[in-house]
């Protein structure tokens, strides 16, 4: 049987009952000096094969989410593993604020930070309502910024969630039948430009802080027709990414 548990991670050979200490954290280090069950748990761990973060054209990816948050359908996308194929799925969304319901044939994410969807249709009502049908959306999310790009999609939408991960106001509506979007990130700053062939329109303002720092990014996106841009600047700015 599969051992679940990635042994490479802190705390993952733990014991039960274990209150972590100085001399646990010493003790879960592989070549520390005295046999135990949990170094013996590390023992047989490949620390050689820890993957790389060095090969990714926007850096390490980035962190998937490990406790449900999505507000609307692309972050669903990115919670979700992509090796399970099919979806079908309804309920609350993160905080109770929404009702969705949604199926794609394929929808989710990799290891890598690779995000596709395929033949997908959802809805939802609440504090981010929203609709939308797609052939193919497909990205990589990295910590340094994203790519994306889908086709033959529709979708049409309202609320407070917007789509930079910051919060206020967002509206738009559309159908492209190709389109492709790059965002290039810093700690907290970020600047958004997307190109297509549809028809439509989409805004949203809003306010996030993306590094936690106490500091906000004030954000806005605004599309129509043919382009996209957006950008997250932290205020006071001080002219870095």
């Amino acid at each position: 049987m599969t051992d679940p548990i990635d042994r490479r991670q802190p705390g993952a050979c733990r014991l039960p009952g274990d209150d972590i200490d100085h001399d646990d954290r010493e003790a879960e280090k592989p070549g520390g000096t005295s046999e135990s069950p949990r170094q013996a748990c590390m023992t047989d761990v490949d620390w050689n094969e820890m993957p790389s973060h060095d090969d990714t054209p926007f850096g390490p990816p980035a962190p998937p989410h490990h406790a449900p948050a999505a507000t609307n359908n692309a972050t669903r996308t990115s919670e979700r593993k992509l090796e399970d194929v099919g979806y079908a799925d309804a309920g609350y969304s993160f905080g109770g604020q929404a009702f969705y319901a949604g199926a794609a044939i394929v929808k989710g994410r990799d290891a890598s930070g690779l995000e596709l969807e395929a033949m997908s249709v959802s809805a939802q009502v609440g504090a981010q309502s929203e609709a939308q049908v797609g052939v193919v959306r497909a990205g990589f999310a990295g910590s340094h910024g994203a790519i994306s790009a889908e086709a033959a999609t529709a979708n049409a939408h309202v609320g407070i969630h917007n789509a930079d991960g910051s919060t206020g106001l967002n509206a738009g509506a559309g159908a492209v039948a190709g389109a492709a979007e790059i965002t290039v990130s810093g700690k907290a700053n970020s600047v958004t430009v997307g190109v297509g062939e549809g028809i439509g329109a989409e805004g949203s303002i809003g306010v996030r802080d993306k590094d936690g720092n106490g500091q906000p990014e004030i954000c806005f996106r605004i599309g129509a027709k043919l382009a996209t841009v957006g950008a997250c600047i932290e205020l006071p700015f001080h002219g870095k990414m």
